[in-house]
């Protein structure tokens, strides 16, 4: 008789730790910077096709032409694109943080002055009352106090707005 013998497996418990830095340039750089110190999400503009780049960046996608250094204010809050309700609590997979019930909601955003299919980005919806819940509402952000990295991450959620 031919028995077969269960694997077994040794756990190690260890974590890697990939301590790296980059950089940014200049264009990622002005938009981490104004999120940090202003609470302000910034784009630029092509200088040909006026077309606004968020999130900003050095060539316009549709003219191929160099970014020009016009830069313009756009958010912080905006439009509701998508949103999905989470059956357990999410985890972010930006900061491996745990998104509690019921603020599981991520969402899809399109920031104020943007156009669609110009830029948009996804983030957590917090929502006290879901059923008044639809695409298409206004949504505004809520900063974290003390905002470090001048990211996305320095917003906790977006909220709906009532209108």
């Amino acid at each position: 008789m031919n028995q077969k013998v269960p694997d077994q497996y040794i756990k190690i418990p260890h974590t890697v730790r990939l301590l790296y830095r980059y950089a940014a340039g200049p264009y990622m750089a002005r938009f981490c910077k104004e999120l940090r110190e202003n609470k302000r999400l910034v784009a630029n503009r092509c200088p040909r096709c006026r077309r606004i780049l968020f999130p900003p960046r050095i060539s316009c996608p549709d003219c191929m032409v160099r970014a020009a250094d016009e830069w313009v204010e756009v958010g912080p809050g905006g439009t509701l694109l998508f949103f999905a309700e989470l059956g357990r609590p999410g985890i972010d997979t930006r900061t491996g943080e745990v998104q509690e019930l019921p603020a599981s909601y991520a969402c899809l955003i399109q920031p104020d002055g943007v156009l669609i299919g110009q830029g948009c980005f996804s983030h957590w919806l917090k929502v006290e009352n879901p059923e008044k819940l639809r695409e298409g509402m206004r949504v505004e952000p809520v900063f974290k106090e003390e905002r470090r990295l001048g990211t996305l991450e320095d917003i906790l959620y977006y909220v709906p707005v009532e209108e």
